[in-house]
């Protein structure tokens, strides 16, 4: 049985996964401790992959990152989910 929440107008809604890029821009950028290496791998442009992520954190509701000048580092619930994501995608790799 799939679990509901409640959407924006009150509707019991079944939650959403996020999208497939902003995940791979999120752990490549959790794995590489830099937006700019996460870049160079994903053959995107650092404010893509930035983007990306802020896209993941909107939809998962919490900051992942703390952003400073020329680095990265993940936050409390950042650290949280990176080992999920990173199984899911051993998981993928494996079973192509």
């Amino acid at each position: 049985m799939v679990s509901t929440h409640v959407g924006r107008y009150g509707a019991a809604v079944a939650p959403t996964v996020p999208s497939l890029p902003d995940l791979q821009a999120f752990e490549a950028a959790a794995r590489l401790g830099s937006f700019v290496a996460a870049a160079h791998e994903l053959h995107l442009t650092a404010s893509a992959v930035s983007h990306r992520v802020k896209m993941l954190e909107r939809h998962l509701g919490v900051s992942l990152f703390h952003r400073m000048a020329r680095r990265i580092e993940l936050t409390e619930h950042g650290r949280g989910f990176l080992p999920s994501v990173s199984r899911a995608f051993d998981e993928l790799t494996v079973s192509t």
